[in-house]
């Protein structure tokens, strides 16, 4: 018997294309960019390059804010020193906070550039009307207040402690058995809230970060949607690109930030990085054009 061909299975042609995984094409973005790009862009990934992106920020962020932390905590321990020995010992009760009995008011002191006023008893914090520094803090029986001194005689006033977050301190210091500080225990205190300020601290540096990173990928967006007419047509193409090609810069620019000592700002390292990676994927793909 003879057998008569299918031509449509004759016909028909089976294209078997192995999905890389994602680690594979996260390296060819480093390796050969144009490939891993390429390969991003077929099968839209885009969530490695963002989890290595926020991972990269954050960890920055966090070696960055230690590291200003730590340059800054010599110049409160000699503030603390300086002007501890006039407040000490400092009692905490009623939800308000105690200075010993050598202030004289007014209390105003200069120290490493910080100007500490001391409230009298019952008055609010506030700006104090005669400055010795460009920025300083006023403590109050009830409040702690943060100013700074701009250009143009403008001044900027930031409650670091308000009214009921003294109230819970003050419990709370109750509470733990430590209702009086003396210059030893006033000196661990600020370590503590030394420590404490790493994370706000990263918090701030991983928003600044973030923002440069938010401003240079609508800057790509927006400039191959104008340059560019085939990237109208494909906006999520155009979106898993330029996320992928914003990985490897990140990851130099916060490696740079982390470990290098202060010297560029972040900012400045990721547009350098942005730069240098935009012509190494020129430079391949003319290489591989005229090969």
């Amino acid at each position: 018997m003879q057998m008569i061909p299918d031509d449509n299975k004759d016909d028909e042609r089976r294209v078997i294309i192995l999905r890389p995984r994602r680690l594979a094409i996260l390296a060819a973005l480093f390796l050969h960019p144009t490939h891993g790009l390429l390969a991003a862009q077929f099968y839209s990934c885009w969530v490695p390059a963002l989890i290595c992106i926020l991972l990269a920020l954050g960890v920055a962020s966090l070696g960055r804010g230690c590291r200003m932390v730590k340059e800054f905590t010599p110049r409160v321990e000699n503030v603390v020193s300086s002007v501890g020995g006039d407040l000490v010992p400092i009692s905490f009760g009623e939800g308000r906070i105690f200075f010993g009995g050598k202030v004289s008011y007014p209390y105003t002191r200069c120290e490493e550039g910080w100007q500490i006023d001391v409230a009298k008893f019952g008055e609010e914090a506030a700006v104090p009307a005669k400055k010795v520094a460009h920025q300083g803090l006023v403590l109050a029986n009830s409040s702690v207040l943060y100013w700074l001194e701009l250009e143009g005689n403008r001044t900027i006033s930031r409650p670091l402690l308000n009214e009921k977050q003294m109230a819970r301190l003050s419990n709370s210091m109750q509470n733990s058995g430590a209702s009086q500080l003396d210059m030893e225990g006033l000196k661990s205190m600020v370590a503590m809230c030394m420590v404490l300020c790493v994370p706000v601290v990263a918090c701030y540096v991983f928003l600044t970060m973030m923002l440069s990173m938010l401003i240079t990928f609508l800057m790509f967006w927006i400039a191959m949607l104008l340059f560019r007419s085939e990237t109208r047509k494909s906006k999520w193409t155009t979106f898993v690109l330029i996320m992928n090609c914003l990985m490897p810069p990140t990851l130099v620019a916060s490696f740079w930030y982390c470990f290098v000592p202060l010297s560029f700002d972040f900012s400045h390292v990721f547009l350098l990085a942005a730069l240098a990676y935009l012509l190494l994927i020129f430079f391949e793909a003319r290489r591989k054009a005229e090969a």
